[in-house]
Parts: structure tokens; sequence; C-alpha cells
């Protein structure tokens, strides 16, 4: 995991890269990992977490938006359609909502 803080404004956090492997993956760690995450960006003053997805990702979509990523704040899109062409979606989320247990 990978996780700029200030970007792109003083109280919002960016997770650059998350990855696990794939034996790893849907036993509840990333979602503790990054509940956890939030819980300590909020004790040091963060308001907002984002991070960039692929649209062909959809496990990734799903993870992140059951946490609470639902509010789209960029879209990076090829100006033409090409089959091996890739678009990247950044989300964001308020942080209180993603420390938040279900």
């Amino acid at each position: 995991m990978g996780v700029y803080l200030g970007v792109p404004h003083d109280t919002c956090a960016y997770i650059g890269i998350l990855f696990f492997d794939e034996a790893a993956r849907g036993g509840g760690l990333g979602r503790e990992l990054v509940r956890g995450l939030a819980e300590a960006l909020a004790e040091a003053g963060m308001t907002e977490l984002r991070l960039g997805v692929s649209l062909r990702n959809w496990p990734a979509l799903r993870f992140w938006t059951s946490l609470g990523f639902n509010t789209v704040t960029k879209v990076n899109a090829p100006g033409a359609y090409r089959p091996e062409a890739r678009s990247l979606i950044e989300l964001s989320a308020p942080i209180h909502i993603i420390k938040r247990k279900e």
C-alpha cells in the first residue's frame, strides 16, 4: 500500500497503490487495512481519502464502493476507443464514512 498525504489538498490523502496476492483476497484484510488507515488519517486531521481504479477492474470497483468510495472526482479516458485502451476513475470518500464498521 502506498499513501500520499495532502494530495490533492491539505486535508486529503490519496491511496496510490494497494495490492494483495490473489490467495489473500476475500478474507477481509483489505477492508480492515483501509478502515485502520482511515482511523489514523482522521486522527491526523484528514477529512477525505481518494484513489484511482481501472474501470475494467470490477472486483476492485465493488470493493471500493462497498467502503463508501461513491463520489467520482475525475475520469481519465483515452480520446479514441481501442480494445486495449485503459480508463481510470478517481473515487473519493469522506474519512468518517470509511472508518465506520458495518
